[in-house]
C-alpha cells in the first residue's frame, strides 16, 4: 500500500490520470449527447411499429433481440369490416372482455361485431392512436385468443429507430412475414446527427485505446528502476509483476469507476 501511495504521488502518474479523465469525459459527453438525440428521434417515430406474423412459440426467440424495446402479442384479422388487415392487441384501456376500441379514424365501425374463432367482440369505443392498424381489446381476452389462432402478430417498438431499415432487413432473413408501420411526426431528421455521433464515438474509443496502451508502456518503462530495486531487496518476479499490474489497474480502474458514475448520473437527467 505504501508503494502504491508513492506511485500515486508521482507527477507522471497524475498526468496519466488527467489524460485518461479528459478523454473519458469527452467519450461520456458524446454518449450522453447521442442518447439525447436518440430519445428525440424515437419521439419523432412515436406510433411506429414493426410487425412479425408467426406462431406463438416463436415468442422466446423474438424477445431475445436486443433491438426491441417492447413486444406485444396481437391477433391478426384479415379481410373483415372492409379493412385489409388489422391487429387486435391487449390493452389496459379495455376493461370488458368482449369490447374493442378502434382508432378514431374508424368510428363509423362502432357497434360492429368481429368474430375470432368462437369469440364475438363488439366495437364499443374509439381511442386516439397513432397506428390505424391496431385495435385494442382486453388483455386477458388477447391472451386467450392468441392460444386459439394458428399465428399471432408480434407488435414491436424499437429502442432506437435510427437504423430501423437495417433491423427490418435482418428480420426478413429470419421471418417470412415482416412489415412495418413507420410514421414520423416531425420533419426534423436526427439520423444524420446520430450517425455522426457514432463516428466520433468510435474515433474517441480508438484514441482512448491508444492512450491506454501508450500509458501502460510508459508506466512499465518508468517503473524499471523501482522494479530493479525491489528485486535487490528480495521481491520475487511474480510479486514485482503483481505490483506493477496493480498500479496500471488502479489508474484505469479509478477512471472507469468515476466515468461510469458520471454517465449514470447524467443519463438520469435525460
Amino acid at each position: 500500500m505504501i508503494l502504491l501511495k508513492g506511485f500515486l504521488r508521482k507527477k507522471t502518474t497524475k498526468n496519466y490520470f488527467i489524460v485518461f479523465f479528459i478523454v473519458s469525459l469527452i467519450l461520456i459527453s458524446l454518449l450522453i449527447s447521442q442518447k439525447y438525440f436518440i430519445k428525440l428521434n424515437n419521439e419523432n417515430y412515436k406510433g411506429s411499429y414493426i410487425f412479425i406474423t408467426d406462431t406463438l412459440n416463436k415468442y422466446n426467440q423474438i424477445k431475445k433481440n436486443s433491438n426491441f424495446k417492447t413486444i406485444e402479442i396481437g391477433i391478426p384479422i384479415i379481410n373483415e369490416l372492409e379493412i385489409d388487415t388489422y391487429i387486435l392487441v391487449g390493452s389496459d384501456l379495455v376493461i370488458d372482455n368482449d369490447t374493442i376500441f378502434v382508432p378514431l379514424k374508424y368510428q363509423n365501425l362502432l357497434s360492429s361485431i368481429i368474430k375470432v374463432n368462437d369469440t364475438e367482440l363488439v366495437i364499443k369505443d374509439v381511442y386516439e392512436g397513432y397506428n390505424n392498424n391496431i385495435f385494442l381489446i382486453n388483455k386477458n381476452t388477447a391472451q386467450e385468443l392468441s392460444k386459439k389462432v394458428n399465428k399471432v402478430t408480434y407488435v414491436i417498438d424499437l429502442k432506437n429507430w435510427t437504423y430501423y431499415d437495417r433491423i427490418i432487413n435482418n428480420l426478413k432473413n429470419t421471418y417470412e412475414n415482416v412489415f412495418a408501420f413507420v410514421d414520423t411526426s416531425q420533419e426534423i431528421n436526427y439520423n444524420t446527427i446520430i450517425t455522426a455521433f457514432d463516428i466520433f464515438i468510435i474515433l474517441t474509443l480508438v484514441v482512448l485505446a491508444v492512450i491506454t496502451v501508450v500509458s501502460c508502456l510508459n508506466i512499465i518503462e518508468d517503473e524499471k528502476k523501482n522494479n530493479t530495486l525491489y528485486h535487490y531487496i528480495g521481491y520475487s518476479k511474480l510479486r514485482i509483476i503483481m505490483l506493477l499490474s496493480s498500479k496500471i489497474i488502479f489508474i484505469i480502474g479509478i477512471n472507469a469507476i468515476i466515468m461510469i458514475l458520471i454517465y449514470k448520473l447524467m443519463s438520469n437527467l435525460i
